[in-house]
């Protein structure tokens, strides 16, 4: 695989993979299979919370090695239930912050 494109779809709130969660959902697409991007849509229910904080591992089980698979991620989109566009900001190299006022 050449490049791997996730656009992160937020639809409700967002999340931090913590136990305010109560439903997470994730729709994978190849909408052009030739050229290797897959896009992600993670649809999250539950979040009370005004920012979230999201984070990609950086390592592989079975793996000490540590790899960035973050360097692939090409765009990142975040929306509100209504369809409102959401303040998303990179705050490490694997980690992101969405604003969900």
């Amino acid at each position: 695989m050449n490049r791997l494109i996730i656009k992160l779809c937020f639809i409700l709130l967002l999340l931090n993979f913590s136990s305010e969660a109560q439903k997470v959902a994730y729709t994978l697409s190849f909408p052009e299979p030739q050229t290797h991007y897959v896009e992600v849509e993670m649809v999250i229910e539950g979040v009370k919370s005004k920012s979230v904080n999201l984070a990609m591992p950086v390592w592989a089980p079975g793996s000490y090695m540590v790899r960035d698979f973050s360097k692939n991620v090409e765009s990142i989109y975040a929306f509100s239930k209504l369809g409102k566009p959401l303040v998303i900001t990179k705050t490490k190299k694997n980690s992101w912050n969405i604003q969900c006022n």
